[in-house]
């Protein structure tokens, strides 16, 4: 039976547990909120970006000039080069299974994307110390992204990444990049999603076909259908896709702190009530203990009384 000394020990470490756990709560809730907040932004910015690309090129004549002098947007991937699989997960641990999903997602996507070769661009630190362990031949992490400060912007390392992937389209040595990272829903529930970062694969390079199969006309100053666009049709669309391909590797960094704060946050709640529910237990196996070793002190004192 353990002693009162030993239990109180025990209850005082689990207190201090507790308050670490509560701490740690606390500082994923004050991330959680920053992270959302700009989620919910780049998500509005993106779907703006994404409209007016829609409205654009919805015209036959834009689309055509477009594909013609843009085709580094327009043309499919080749498959006999390699797929780059972005993979945001999380940076730190106790986060639940969310890396775990996001690692499962990235192996599902290099499945379904056989016979192409895949190479692994982890982005955050979980992610790439799985991949380096378990992947070391198709795992690249990208250089230098390690070595930003710990309060390096999200929008700094994406325009750092978005340089990377710029370069080996220049240089001819992929055939296309997709990204896997977290989907935030709400606090309890958390997706993850895969999208292919070019060639882009989002219903944008759609052809006229589509806005003239019932879709409706939006309607400008200069009247229905009207567009003015300058300086030229292709300067605008090349500086939207470039800033578009900008915004979904923020969103996707964004994605990636909120989810891991999000389930950072639920793992601690749920730590914290286990810390009290042992802090009940062990206060109560303490106060019986106690009072067992009263009642036996009164006993021997009544016995040795009645001894004399």
């Amino acid at each position: 039976m353990a002693s009162l000394r030993d239990i109180k020990k025990r209850v005082a470490s689990v207190r201090s547990t507790h308050k670490l756990i509560s701490a740690m709560k606390l500082i994923a809730a004050s991330r959680f909120r920053q992270s959302l907040r700009l989620l919910h932004l780049a998500r509005d910015y993106e779907k703006s970006l994404a409209g007016v690309l829609r409205t654009i090129l919805a015209d036959k004549d834009n689309y055509e000039r477009c594909a013609q002098h843009l085709p580094q947007y327009f043309f499919e991937e080749d498959p006999s080069k390699p797929y780059v699989i972005c993979v945001f997960g999380a940076q730190k641990g106790l986060s639940g299974n969310y890396n775990l999903a996001v690692i499962k997602e990235a192996l599902a996507l290099e499945a379904r994307s056989r016979p192409r070769s895949c190479e692994f661009v982890p982005m955050t630190l979980k992610t790439a110390e799985y991949f380096t362990k378990h992947r070391p031949t198709q795992a690249e992490p990208l250089a230098g992204l390690g070595h930003f400060p710990t309060n390096a912007t999200f929008i700094e390392l994406a325009v750092y990444v978005l340089e990377h992937v710029q370069k080996w389209y220049a240089n001819e040595n992929v055939g296309a990049v997709g990204v896997v990272c977290g989907k935030f829903i709400n606090t309890l529930n958390h997706d993850v999603e895969s999208f292919d970062l070019y060639p882009n694969r989002m219903d944008l390079l759609t052809s006229h076909d589509s806005a003239e199969s019932g879709g409706n006309t939006p309607v400008f100053a200069g009247g229905p259908g009207f567009r003015l666009v300058e300086p030229s049709v292709e300067v605008v669309v090349e500086k939207i896709l470039k800033r578009l391909a900008l915004s979904r590797l923020y969103k996707a960094f964004l994605e990636a702190e909120t989810c891991e704060c999000a389930a950072r946050m639920t793992m601690m709640d749920s730590s914290k009530r286990n810390a009290e529910e042992l802090i009940d237990k062990l206060s109560l196996q303490y106060n019986r203990t106690r009072q067992a070793s009263i009642t036996n002190e009164l006993i021997e004192i009544i016995a040795g009384t009645a001894a004399h």
